[in-house]
């Protein structure tokens, strides 16, 4: 995702991975306005993740269309962590799977209403600085 993340007037890329064969979901924030644009290394935020059941995907994205033009308008996140410390009743280490449902960032969708309603004038174009960031 890319924007005033912050609040600060500051225009930054961020990437999220969640890699369970390394047990980790890292984060990665790279400021747009700095030159030459180089990806900033990824930070662990949530250690000891798992796979989560059933082989969920950690994140999953609704997208919609309108011309050639793809919003993402909606967004899941499923994690399983396994603890760090064994259970003293069980003698096992534990799993716990979360997720948050519908995160849809409002100025995202509103401006999928908007271009859905023919209104282009209003929406803004990816800077190319993002799509460059974004290739894997």
């Amino acid at each position: 995702m890319y924007g005033d993340i912050n609040g600060d007037g500051n225009m930054v890329y961020v990437e999220y991975n969640c890699d369970t064969t390394n047990g980790n979901l890292t984060r990665s924030v790279t400021l747009l306005t700095t030159l030459p644009l180089l990806k900033n290394a990824a930070q662990v935020i949530l250690p000891n993740i798992t796979q989560n059941p059933g082989n969920a995907n950690c994140f999953d994205y609704q997208q919609k269309t309108i011309g050639t033009d793809t919003y993402v308008t909606d967004v899941s996140v499923t994690l399983t962590v396994q603890t760090q410390n064994v259970d003293p009743q069980t003698r096992q280490l534990q799993k716990e799977t979360k997720a948050l449902l519908n995160v849809a960032p409002r100025n995202v969708f509103d401006a999928w209403l908007l271009g859905g309603g023919a209104v282009t004038t209003r929406i803004q174009q990816m800077p190319a600085s993002v799509a460059i960031l974004s290739q894997p």
